[in-house]
């Protein structure tokens, strides 16, 4: 997962994937701007690229305003937590259904 804009940092993380791997971008360039990817890479090693995306700053700011208020009991969706030395399994837990939303702790 990609979450700079940066098309070097796009391309860097294209080329430490294993042939077959997939890169999800969380926020790429602006539109007009490269992406830093060639095509021959994504073809010839077989890349997956996909995008994401979560809330523009409106939405952010929208939802930030209902947690404050408390109009979302947001510890509520929160079922699992996880030191951050135990991602993987966080990410395995939600993977399975095992939790809801988990949140891994610094």
């Amino acid at each position: 997962m990609v979450c700079t804009e940066s098309p070097d940092a796009i391309a860097g993380a294209a080329e430490a994937l294993a042939p077959g791997g997939a890169l999800c971008l969380y926020a790429p360039p602006a539109p007009g701007e490269a992406l830093g990817i060639e095509g021959w890479t994504v073809f010839s090693r077989e890349l997956r690229v996909t995008a994401s995306w979560s809330a523009g700053p409106a939405d952010m700011r929208t939802a930030l305003a209902l947690l404050r208020r408390g109009q979302i009991r947001a510890d509520e969706l929160i079922t699992a937590r996880f030191p951050l030395d135990e991602t993987g399994a966080a990410l395995a837990a939600q993977r399975e259904g095992r939790a809801l939303k988990a949140v891994v702790m610094p």
